[in-house]
């Protein structure tokens, strides 16, 4: 009996947990490893080469959809989305977003003089693209799921790419106006769920496990009162706890990340 459990858990169980299959979102932990490992590696290059810290956009662009081409014609592999290349438009645009945060925080900033001046122009095909690709991306998921509708592969992959790469751009720009305008109370707790987020990643999916095996009626109002209560008291429930962990547990920043070092409130 123990002879059959281990080789189960060899053959089985430790290929799911290493590749963060055995839940369905700790791929994210696995994406998150193999970052941690590029990382350095880029970071020596940058700065032994910071010319090419202006070219960032383009070579995360070409790099991940040379990947993507030759994953769809040649390489066929299944599981791309484990794979830290399928993300690296994403990986250099945050650094470049990074390194030069001060001109690019200038440029999306939304403001009476920004409005008037130049920087609309990369304000207005932005925010086109981005609602195009998010309708477009959803629409096309609908009619798949809803009407049995198929298309090629690689026009979902552009859909979704188009969408997640402009979508964290919006957010950041609407971040920075709702900073500007909210109250500092509203402000302190939407930064207090960021401190906590990782945290809420960690444990809001054993959360879902157990309120998704509540029986509903799948009516439509039904069904969507129950993914909006669903939604709201795992993030609350998730919050509450790694906020108490962080608050009460010395060594709760193991599990849940640890907190900054410097006080984000205002």
């Amino acid at each position: 009996m123990g002879a059959v459990f281990s080789k189960c858990l060899l053959n089985k169980f430790s290929p799911m947990v290493l590749y963060g299959k055995s839940f369905y979102h700790l791929y994210f932990v696995f994406i998150s490893a193999q970052f941690y490992i590029l990382f350095p590696i880029l970071l020596w290059f940058l700065q032994r080469n910071p010319r090419v810290t202006k070219h960032l956009i383009w070579i995360g662009f070409v790099i991940q959809w040379a990947f993507v081409l030759y994953n769809h014609y040649y390489m066929h592999y299944e599981d791309k989305g484990q794979l830290a290349i399928s993300y690296s438009s994403y990986y250099f645009m945050g650094a470049f977003c990074g390194i030069y945060y001060h001109t690019f925080k200038e440029w999306i900033t939304v403001t009476w003089t920004n409005l008037l001046s130049k920087k609309v122009l990369l304000w207005i095909p932005l925010w086109t693209l981005w609602i195009a690709s998010s309708f477009g991306d959803v629409n096309l998921w609908y009619q798949t799921r809803v009407n049995d509708f198929s298309a090629n592969a690689l026009i979902y992959e552009c859909y979704w790419f188009f969408h997640t790469f402009t979508s964290p751009l919006i957010l950041l720009q609407i971040s920075i106006f709702l900073y500007q305008k909210l109250n500092t109370r509203l402000i302190n707790t939407i930064i207090n769920l960021g401190v906590a987020s990782f945290g809420v990643y960690i444990i809001h999916a054993a959360i879902l496990f157990y309120y998704f095996r509540l029986p509903v009626s799948y009516t439509p109002a039904a069904y969507y009162l129950y993914i909006a209560i669903g939604y709201a008291f795992t993030l609350l429930f998730s919050w509450g706890i790694v906020a108490l962990a962080q608050k009460y547990i010395k060594g709760s920043w193991i599990l849940f990340g640890s907190k900054p070092k410097i006080s984000p409130y205002i």
